[in-house]
């Protein structure tokens, strides 16, 4: 008998792997309770086309597209289902439910600390989000009302300014507002983006913290801190979407990726410096609980429940998740009521508001019912984070409406789709 050569071999290999990879697909797509679901044909076969709508930034509206031609259950990937029926959300999203987060979230996390974001298991998640429920109650954050106030006022001032001379760039500002607020929450000391006036039309555009000058140059224009922040959710979608592809790039000799995977260890040190400059001002100050959310958690006369890197990656998440989406929000709900078609609103809001003291405090704007409604209503319709949140089928499977689930099956729920149910929100102008 001929032996076979090395090319053959590998030749041979690559067809059974091939074979293998084949009828795994066809297993997937055809022989699974999953084939019962409707969804577009392709979709039980391949993730491929939901990747290059991830890719375009088009999921949200891509998953609530085959939703209105679908019905509430639809197939969108060989192992995942997005659900928009509002007792199967239920079930999936109630406390203590046995739909787990995906493993999805893990993707974003290259820190051997995880966050709170990307933990998912589910005894770890309960315990880190214990340790902040009362750093972020009402009444923690009621103690920071007076930085709060001063940043808003001078956002607002900006704005006005630049209304007098030509016209506002409103997300500019309170992306400048948002993130300084942010800053004072988490490292008890302000970005300075509004007072820096920075004019790169994206978050983060200014100088960061003291604390991290050492890190810096002093063209802030050319800041390595800021332009870092500004890449940070895009290296993170790109990572989490393009899996072993993102990994093979460290081979690739470009200087544009190179920077971009090295991003995370430099976005720790980054915030690790933040927090050893921060845990000085604790230990000097006289309330050690008043200077941040994480403040508590620095006090060297108490239990020390998380570590320092743990702290920092906490603080980064927060930073760069808080700002854009607070941001976000704030434009969408002024765009709204510019529109014409809202102009009924703006007249009935602004009435309500007139009257009003300058100096009102938070509690009396809880009070406020059409102004708390109109924002309601622009968060249902333009909120900043309307994408799917990814949980995995429990042991044993599960009945989501008529359909039997298999275990390991991800089921998701987007709130673009959700709060565009007629038959949850029937007449939300009313």
């Amino acid at each position: 008998m001929a032996q076979l050569s090395v090319p053959q071999i590998c030749l041979a290999l690559l067809a059974c792997w091939f074979l293998f990879k084949l009828m795994r697909t066809t297993r997937k797509a055809i022989f699974t309770p999953l084939h019962h679901i409707p969804g577009p044909r392709y979709a039980s076969w391949t993730n491929l086309w939901l990747k290059i709508q991830v890719m375009r930034g088009n999921r949200c509206q891509y998953i609530h597209s085959i939703h209105e031609r679908y019905g509430p259950f639809v197939r969108v990937s060989p192992d995942e289902i997005a659900v928009a029926d509002l007792a199967s959300i239920k079930q999936i999203y109630r406390v203590g439910t046995n739909f787990l987060k995906s493993p999805w979230y893990q993707k974003f996390n290259e820190s051997p600390h995880p966050g709170i974001f990307s933990m998912i298991d589910a005894k770890e998640h309960a315990t880190r989000r214990r340790l902040f429920a009362q750093s972020f109650s009402k009444t923690s954050l009621g103690r920071f009302e007076t930085q709060i106030r001063k940043k808003v006022d001078t956002a607002v001032s900006k704005i006005d300014r630049d209304m007098k001379v030509d016209k506002a760039d409103i997300l500019k500002w309170f992306t400048f507002m948002a993130t300084d607020v942010i800053g004072e929450l988490s490292f008890g000391e302000s970005f300075n983006m509004l007072e820096g006036e920075m004019v790169r039309p994206s978050a983060f555009s200014a100088r960061a913290p003291n604390c991290m000058c050492k890190f810096l140059t002093l063209d802030r224009q050319k800041n390595p801190y800021i332009v870092d922040l500004e890449t940070a959710m895009m290296v993170s979608g790109s990572r989490v979407e393009l899996g072993p592809f993102f990994r093979i790039a460290k081979f690739l000799p470009v200087a544009a990726i190179q920077n971009a995977l090295t991003l995370g260890n430099r976005m720790s040190q980054y915030g690790m410096a933040a927090i050893e400059n921060h845990k000085k001002h604790v230990m000097q100050s006289s309330d050690k609980e008043a200077a941040s959310l994480f403040s508590k958690f620095l006090d060297p006369t108490k239990n020390q429940e998380l570590s320092l890197a743990e702290i920092s990656e906490e603080a980064s998440n927060l930073i760069v998740a808080g700002s854009d989406t607070t941001a976000i929000s704030l434009t969408y709900l002024v765009w709204s009521l510019l529109r014409p078609q809202h102009q009924s609103i703006k007249r009935k809001l602004l009435a309500e508001i007139a009257d009003l003291p300058v100096n009102i405090s938070a509690a009396e704007l809880d009070r406020l019912k059409y102004l708390n409604a109109v924002i309601k209503e622009s968060l249902r319709l333009y909120g900043a984070a309307p994408g799917s949140l990814p949980r995995i089928c429990p042991p044993g499977g599960a009945q989501l409406g008529r359909y039997v689930i298999p275990e390991g099956t991800t089921v998701s729920t987007q709130a673009y789709t959700v709060h565009r149910n007629e038959s949850i929100f029937e007449k939300p102008e009313r």
